[in-house]
């Protein structure tokens, strides 16, 4: 599988990639009306959604979707717009989502460790923050960026761990809340 482009979120003045969640439910395209299909192989789910933080609550600000039935309802009044022969996207929808756990999300990727399959784990990234949600509601920020580097699974820019097993050891020591930890591909 190629390597997945991951959700963004517009955070403290920053876009970051969402690394990994646990909880939910992060925004459903179907609940919309969609029906997304693969836009690209770096895409198989059909969708990118775009968050961001607005007055301390988590919306969905941007969707960019490959309807396979070629229906594109409005979002939240917000009508979708060509991006190609496709792909539509609707821009500053800012749709409240109504999530509930963790959002780990990451920028200044780590070249070096890139896998081609999947999405990247939130270690990969050079810059880590730690979101907590309550029905949408922003209540905690942590900054993970130094801890991240500190744990003994992290390879040190020396390449991928040996085994899958450091992105679960990561996530369970930094995300509060229930194990079971998702990639951002839902």
């Amino acid at each position: 599988m190629t390597g997945q482009i991951a959700d963004k979120i517009v955070f403290r003045g920053a876009t970051y990639d969402l690394a990994e969640h646990s909880g939910g439910p992060l925004y459903d395209p179907i609940a919309s009306g969609l029906r997304p299909t693969a836009i690209h192989t770096a895409c198989w789910r059909g969708f990118i959604a775009t968050y961001r933080i607005c007055a301390g609550r988590f919306v969905l600000h941007d969707l960019e979707v490959n309807d396979g039935e070629r229906v594109f309802p409005l979002i939240a009044g917000v009508e979708a717009e060509p991006a190609d022969e496709q792909v539509r996207t609707y821009h500053g929808v800012d749709l409240p989502v109504p999530f509930s756990g963790t959002l780990l999300v990451g920028t200044d990727f780590d070249s070096s460790l890139y896998v081609h399959m999947g999405f990247q784990p939130a270690w990969k990234y050079r810059t880590v923050w730690e979101i907590t949600c309550v029905g949408g509601a922003v209540t905690r920020e942590v900054d993970r960026s130094a801890e991240i580097h500190e744990r003994p699974e992290h390879p040190q820019g020396l390449g991928s761990p040996s085994t899958g097993d450091a992105d679960a050891k990561w996530t369970d020591g930094t995300v509060d809340g229930p194990t079971p930890r998702e990639s951002s591909g839902r």
